[in-house]
């Protein structure tokens, strides 16, 4: 009985840890893909309002931002597949490791440049001119 329900544990543990890895890839695909798509979009307003410099930097940032995140899910698949081969004996126990460390620190990556990309945005925002006549 207490085998079952270990192995049953185990499993849903498993199972809700990539759960959650799913939901952090879209969470950073979301933030910095959306920063992008909207500094993009609102890009002749933004310029009023920040400088050339300010918006290239923390547009660059966001693209970093989503290829990391591309990266992080690209070693996530890797290290889904090492799994596999370890639970079927293919691969020596272990070798998941580095793909899981690399896909941990590629979502450290973009998670910084969204962060960074929106603090140098936010701090590059300067006051505008009033309208003549107002």
């Amino acid at each position: 009985m207490a085998d079952s329900f270990d192995d049953a544990r185990k499993t849903e543990t498993y199972k809700s840890m990539i759960t959650i890895s799913i939901e952090v890839f879209k969470l950073l695909v979301l933030i910095n893909g959306g920063a992008a798509a909207g500094m993009i979009a609102a890009m002749q307003s933004i310029l009023k309002v920040i400088d050339h410099t300010a918006f290239q930097r923390s547009l660059t940032l966001f693209v970093v931002g989503l290829v990391a995140s591309s990266i992080a899910i690209c070693f996530s698949w890797v290290t889904q597949y090492i799994l596999h081969q370890e639970n079927t004996n293919r691969a020596k126990y272990g070798r998941h490791r580095t793909p899981m460390r690399c896909s941990i620190c590629a979502c450290a990556v973009s998670l910084f440049s969204f962060g960074l990309g929106a603090i140098l945005a936010a701090t590059a925002i300067h006051a505008t001119p009033p309208c003549p006549g107002v």
